[in-house]
């Protein structure tokens, strides 16, 4: 879009940003609206907001996907870990929380490794695509897992 570079880096910055932001708020809306349905959300507006910004026209267009895919992203994680600790018994909760952050750390890896790889064959707009359509199929696959499932809270343990 022709913009410097002091301008591009709040591209990754503003997604940084709000994904940080959003998580404490998060919390607080899964409780409200549900786990298994805010985890759906914020699994569309991720995909959504990649997709939008692969067919972004401008900066400023391409910086406001960014906000909302910092939104939908940031949502991801907290919500990820709470299931998590709702769906698995006391005695094997800290080892299903470790695989899940393990889980969620080899994805950043190969999601990076992935989108150098596509950014080569495709450029910048190919990797929001490609990660906007990955994500949607995740989106409808959760929303589908978790259908119907009636998600009770564990006994606290302490």
């Amino acid at each position: 879009f022709g913009v410097g570079i002091a301008t591009a880096a709040s591209f990754a910055a503003v997604f940084a940003f709000t994904f940080a932001a959003v998580q404490p708020a998060i919390g607080a809306a899964a409780d409200l609206f549900g786990k298994a349905r805010l985890m759906t959300i914020c699994l569309a507006l991720l995909g959504v907001a990649n997709i939008l910004g692969a067919l972004s026209t401008s900066f400023p267009m391409l910086f406001v996907t960014r906000i909302l895919a910092g939104i939908g992203s940031g949502g991801v994680f907290p919500v990820a870990l709470s299931l998590t600790s709702d769906l698995v018994g006391p005695d094997k909760r800290q080892l299903a929380i470790g695989r899940t952050l393990a889980g969620s750390m080899t994805g950043n890896l190969l999601g990076a490794t992935a989108s150098g790889l596509i950014g080569d064959l495709l450029g910048w707009r190919g990797v929001l695509a490609v990660l906007g359509g990955l994500v949607i199929i995740v989106a409808l696959a959760v929303a589908a897992g978790f259908r119907g499932a009636a998600l009770n809270r564990p006994p606290r343990t302490s």
